[in-house]
């Protein structure tokens, strides 16, 4: 689900709890735009990436992840996998000049060389991967070039509620704001919480 905090009060104020906007404005040194979110009911299964690749901000590496815990992470869920000190390897460009990925100019060749380099890549450099598990309400922020993605489900019983945000600082460009002027619009949540809409018009 794309974006839930354009609908509902309670992603709103997850995404904006107290101790996320403390240390969004600490790391991003402004406040913060939320402007995407990903709500997860299972395991997302995704192959290993960077967010660059795909989540797209003026400046590039201008933004970060909020992952939040909606609930106790079981092991067999298809839990979260990522690379501690992946976001310092050197860029991935596509076509020699590109961060993000895009599908008609790059074609699918290109991400799928992109996801089996970025596994090769961290080997490489010695990077060991992690999982994370958390109890409902836990947090894990992460630099837009961590590279992670979700372990495969073992338990197709098992659920993995979730909710991942993108926020930039207030001075940065979302991509869409470019393409889609319709999403332009900024709200405001709280004092120094701002919030728009890739998918939704607000």
């Amino acid at each position: 689900l794309v974006d839930a905090y354009a609908l509902s009060h309670a992603a709103l104020q997850a995404a904006f709890a107290e101790r996320v906007q403390r240390f969004l404005r600490l790391v991003l040194d402004e406040e913060p735009l939320l402007f995407q979110s990903l709500s997860f009911e299972r395991g997302s299964e995704q192959p290993v990436h960077q967010d660059t690749a795909y989540v797209v901000v003026t400046p590039p590496l201008s933004f970060a992840a909020a992952w939040i815990a909606l609930e106790d992470v079981r092991p067999g869920s298809g839990e979260l996998a990522y690379f501690p000190g992946s976001q310092r390897l050197p860029d991935h460009l596509f076509g020699g000049a590109y961060k993000n990925w895009n599908r008609e100019r790059d074609g699918l060749e290109a991400q799928e060389r992109f996801h089996l380099e970025l596994l090769r890549r961290c080997a490489a450099h010695g990077l060991a991967q992690a999982t994370f598990l958390p109890s409902r309400g836990d947090v894990l922020f992460w630099n837009a070039d961590l590279a992670h993605g979700g372990t495969p489900i073992l338990d197709a019983r098992s659920t993995r509620k979730s909710l991942v945000c993108h926020y930039c600082p207030a001075s940065a460009v979302p991509y869409y704001f470019h393409h889609r002027p319709q999403h332009r619009r900024v709200l405001t949540f709280a004092p120094g919480c701002r919030y728009a809409s890739s998918h939704y018009e607000l």
